[in-house]
């Protein structure tokens, strides 16, 4: 008998109470139950036993049937990271290959600072183009 379906009881003969009751009840046989010099439990104890293993499968097997679906999504969230790494190397192997291709044509200009002068140069435009659009409409007025 699994232990979940007498888990569902209102006394379950597994809790505590009922595990007082049983040895209380094993005790008061003549002669008691087991033995003393034997090394066999009792069959409630062998009845627990079983209910436990019985219990601990259907645990094990409720989480397999839970972990499966779960196993498939961590396979391919494992092939998406090769996958990512893979990109990431490129992408580095292009940056350095940038990098060595503008120290040649500006040599003794640090690859870091030509970020900042295509910024420079957006902002120097973008100025340009706001202040020449009033300017333009104020000379061809007149």
């Amino acid at each position: 008998m699994s232990l979940s379906t007498v888990r569902k009881w209102f006394w379950n003969p597994y809790s505590r109470l009922g595990a007082r009751l049983h040895g209380w009840l094993d005790a008061r046989l003549d002669p008691p139950m087991p033995r003393w010099e034997t090394a066999e439990p009792t069959p409630y104890l062998r009845q627990l036993h079983e209910a436990t293993d019985l219990e601990i499968g259907d645990l094990i097997q409720s989480l397999v049937r839970e972990d499966t679906p779960l196993d498939d999504k961590l396979q391919q969230l494992v092939a998406t990271e090769r996958g990512l790494h893979h990109e990431a190397e490129l992408a580095e192997q292009a940056k350095a290959d940038a990098i060595e291709r503008f120290a040649t044509a500006n040599p003794g200009v640090p690859a870091s600072t030509a970020e900042h002068r295509v910024v420079t140069y957006w902002v120097m435009v973008i100025f340009l183009l706001i202040c020449e659009v009033p300017l333009n409409g104020t000379v061809f007025q007149y």
